[in-house]
């Protein structure tokens, strides 16, 4: 059974996503329609993603404005992430708060990211992580270190 445990941002999700394993190795359910439905969770994704890079590299800060924002299941699939979560909803109780979140493979651990949420991701040794968003991606970046994130792990690695 799939557990969702909701984070300090209204809308951002710990997701401990349903696991089998044996000699072979593991099976992993990242994604249920009826389970993410029932959790309140938005859940009609349009689009996949994998990413993949070497130790260190930061991929953000990743922004859709309206009418472009969207929802996004972000999960590793091999090693580990951080992730780090920016709320940018103009009126939102918690603007300007963050919230991280390692992310690995061993864990089969995910993220729901709301609409209006920024994140950037960070490969600690090795990480690749998939994505998967309910609208057509058309993101904007922007640098993270302005923002106060430089107290999570992302401050040694590129700017």
């Amino acid at each position: 059974m799939t557990l969702f445990r909701t984070l300090e941002i209204p809308g951002c999700v710990e997701i401990d996503c349903t696991h089998h394993a044996d000699e072979r190795g593991c099976f992993v359910k990242c994604f249920q329609q009826s389970e993410f439905a029932a959790a309140g969770l938005e859940t009609a994704f349009v689009e996949h993603y994998y990413s993949k890079s070497v130790a260190g590299v930061v991929r953000g800060l990743h922004l859709q404005l309206p009418p472009d924002d969207h929802a996004k299941l972000v999960y590793c699939v091999s090693g580990e992430v951080w992730d780090v979560c920016l709320d940018v909803r103009v009126g939102s109780p918690t603007f300007g708060a963050s919230v991280a979140l390692p992310l690995s493979a061993a864990r089969h651990n995910a993220i729901y990211i709301p609409r209006g949420v920024t994140w950037v991701l960070r490969r600690k040794r090795r990480g690749d992580a998939g994505l998967q968003c309910d609208e057509p991606a058309f993101a904007q970046s922007g640098l993270w270190r302005p923002l106060g994130l430089s107290r999570y792990p992302l401050a040694d690695s590129c700017p």
